[in-house]
């Protein structure tokens, strides 16, 4: 899915009124000839009613039908799943790593490992996210990129539809794999929970889980030793990393910023 239309996706999701055309242009920085294109794409999607119901007073997003979408696989929800395995493992890696064993680790074949990445790396094209494939003959593929472009290649990925309201804590859990233990996601649950209520913010549950995800990351990535304010240096083929860890930064962050 195009990056703005997924993020006019976005913005419609947390919004209970209407929005003008002008409005999601100039939040998307796009012409409002653009964002009557993003609705149409959006409206032939295969769903039977409009996912997106227009109006005088402007746009607005039915939820019932994006949730039932969803639920169809309108996303491609296998893909999503089977993505994000990939981009998990790849973004773990400081050096290359062979098709074989990316193959190994996931139980796929070789053939089905690489047509797989050919599909991650054509979705980040659309997404436009700034990480690159780094592939040598005979020797693997890596992913290069810096930090913030890698956890958001992760976030893009997650099968967010399979979190569910009656237990959020063990879907996101299991949704996010070696990413999540009970424990951390539960802490950072409690801390969202505790300062949304103290700022009275409410949000649609999608958004909600969408965030929670986005905190867990940083908080593993941190305590891998990958933190936002890296620095890097390009030495021809080698990324090498300055690490400066900071235990709990992000959740530290978050807590003082929402």
């Amino acid at each position: 899915m195009n990056k703005n239309i997924q993020q006019m996706l976005n913005i419609l999701l947390q919004q209970d009124n209407y929005l003008t055309a002008s409005q999601l242009a100039s939040m998307l920085n796009v012409t409002e000839r653009s964002v009557r294109n993003y609705v149409r794409t959006l409206n032939q999607t295969g769903t039977q009613e409009p996912l997106i119901v227009s109006s005088p007073e402007g746009y607005k997003l039915q939820r019932e039908i994006y949730n039932q979408s969803v639920k169809s696989r309108l996303f491609d929800q296998g893909d999503l799943e089977q993505l994000y395995k990939i981009a998990l493992i790849l973004i773990q890696q400081r050096d290359y790593m062979t098709f074989d064993e990316l193959a190994t680790r996931l139980n796929y074949s070789v053939e089905s490992i690489r047509s797989r990445v050919q599909l991650l790396f054509a979705r980040i094209d659309e997404m436009d996210i700034q990480v690159q494939l780094d592939s040598q003959i005979f020797v693997g593929i890596r992913i290069v990129g810096n930090e913030a472009q890698k956890r958001l290649l992760l976030e893009q990925f997650l099968p967010i539809s399979s979190i569910t309201k009656d237990n959020p804590s063990q879907s996101i859990t299991g949704v996010l794999g070696i990413v999540a233990t009970n424990e951390r996601v539960s802490t950072i649950l409690t801390v969202m929970d505790k300062t949304f209520a103290e700022q009275s913010v409410s949000m649609d549950f999608v958004v909600y889980a969408k965030i929670a995800c986005h905190l867990v990351i940083c908080q593993w990535r941190c305590e891998q030793g990958w933190c936002l304010d890296n620095t890097t240096e390009d030495n021809g083929s080698v990324i090498t990393p300055r690490i400066r860890l900071r235990k709990n930064c992000c959740l530290d962050y978050y807590r003082t910023m929402c």
